[in-house]
């Protein structure tokens, strides 16, 4: 068979398998999460809801909220729509898919979507165009975390930027988004630190909430199990309340670290879990410390490891200020690049995190968007430009001292050269001294009469 043939029939089976795999268990879960639900509570076994539940799930973790009666759901349940772009990558890396093919794969996906439009009983919230839209950009990201790295224009535009992009501003670019990366994984870890704060502190509301509603053991186990669906939406919101903001329950409750308000919540056990009570102020204000904290831990490790920056405040005696100056404006870019890029990245996941559980007093469940990338972003950027700030202090501190220690020195040795050469000049110059004092004759005994006789001969 044709290699062409063959890569195109790949294509198009990719997006197919991958439906299959994500749709047929979710299908079972529904059809077993029913019978649970009938067999505890008593009520008829209406199995048949399971195939338009799967189908108004799908289209729901693709970001197409769906009605049904007084029901209105529109929150995206975030880790289904994870799984569901990694099981697309994997498939799409399973069966060798090009970039070539992938006009016919994204239709073949839209087509299937196509077929979930009309659950039996659902109503979808948005225009049928908007929901296809959307299931091709979920699709589009898988397809692309796959096959990025196989393309040829990868390739070509990784060589372009090699050769007209100098090294340390594409090193500060990537450093950058590296950073922004960084601080958005370890900010969320933050936030489910929040949520397993709230399910310890909480359990037991939840449990009474449960006895109240008289639910037996299976249904708790198959509620929670749900839950786990929305557990990325859960730490986004706690990550937003953790560092100052607030998200609310539509007009039912609202929650923050310092002001609670409830009014009247629906009987869910899951809205049990948010917290009941206050923070103290100390607490509070050091827990919204941690976004500038972990944004100044971030820059000095990433100004000072070789990896990063390398700039060694204490080895810049061999640099000039033109120089040492200059090496500090890279990281002054990369951080930023760090600095928008999170900005990015907070306010694209608040955005999908929200959503409706229900109209009028439910209309709207979530965070404001904008104030709650502002808690998170705004400290994180504060804290990189506080440790640049910091780390070129030091060194103009420390290249300053010692070319002063060293400016001194060279002084010092000049004067004392100056000095010696006055010296040897002022001794060239001194008149020579003789001792001219009379020295004592020494006796001889000249002074003494003779007494010898003479020959008797006198002169005349």
């Amino acid at each position: 068979m044709d290699r062409r043939l063959i890569l195109w029939a790949k294509g198009a089976a990719a997006p197919a398998v991958a439906m299959c795999i994500f749709a047929v268990p979710l299908g079972l879960f529904m059809a077993l999460v029913l019978l649970v639900v009938a067999m505890e509570e008593g009520g008829a076994i209406s199995t048949g809801l399971a195939v338009p539940l799967t189908e108004s799930l799908v289209l729901l973790s693709q970001g197409a909220g769906f009605r049904s009666g007084s029901v209105t759901v529109t929150i995206t349940p975030l880790l289904l729509t994870m799984l569901l772009v990694m099981l697309i990558r994997a498939i799409c890396v399973r069966f060798r898919v090009r970039g070539r093919t992938y006009p016919l794969a994204v239709l073949v996906w839209v087509a299937l979507n196509a077929l979930c439009l009309h659950a039996n009983g659902m109503q979808l919230q948005d225009d049928t165009h908007v929901v296809l839209i959307k299931a091709a950009a979920v699709f589009t990201l898988g397809f692309l975390w796959a096959t990025v790295r196989h393309a040829s224009w990868y390739d070509e535009a990784v060589e372009y930027l090699h050769h007209h992009v100098s090294v340390p501003v594409f090193h500060a670019c990537t450093c950058g988004v590296r950073m922004a990366m960084w601080l958005a994984a370890v900010l969320s870890c933050c936030g489910l630190g929040a949520v397993i704060s709230w399910v310890i502190a909480n359990h037991r509301q939840v449990a009474d909430m449960c006895a109240t509603l008289h639910m037996q053991h299976g249904s708790v186990a198959v509620m929670v199990i749900i839950s786990l669906a929305w557990l990325p939406n859960l730490v986004l919101w706690g990550m937003a309340w953790l560092f100052g903001g607030t998200f609310h329950i539509g007009q039912a409750a609202s929650y923050s670290l310092v002001a609670v308000q409830r009014h009247a919540l629906p009987s869910l056990p899951i809205l049990e879990v948010f917290p009941h009570d206050t923070v103290d102020v100390r607490i509070a204000s050091m827990l919204m410390v941690i976004p500038f904290a972990m944004g100044l831990l971030t820059g000095m490790v990433s100004l000072l490891r070789k990896r990063g920056f390398g700039l060694r405040p204490w080895d810049t005696d061999t640099l000039s200020w033109r120089t040492l100056l200059l090496k500090f404006t890279y990281p002054a870019g990369a951080f930023c690049i760090a600095s928008a890029v999170l900005s990015v990245i907070m306010t694209l996941l608040f955005l999908c995190s929200d959503g409706d559980l229900g109209q009028g007093r439910l209309a709207s469940v979530g965070v404001d968007v904008a104030a709650a990338s502002n808690v998170v972003s705004r400290p994180s950027a504060l804290g990189l430009c506080v440790a640049w700030g910091i780390v070129l202090v030091l060194a103009v501190a420390i290249y300053a001292i010692r070319q002063a220690t060293h400016r001194h020195a060279q002084e010092s040795s000049a004067s004392a050269i100056h000095t010696d050469a006055n010296q040897e000049e002022k001794q060239g110059f001194t008149p020579r001294t003789v001792n001219s004092t009379p020295q004592p004759k020494e006796k001889q005994g000249d002074d003494e009469s003779t007494h010898t006789t003479g020959l008797g001969v006198r002169l005349p």
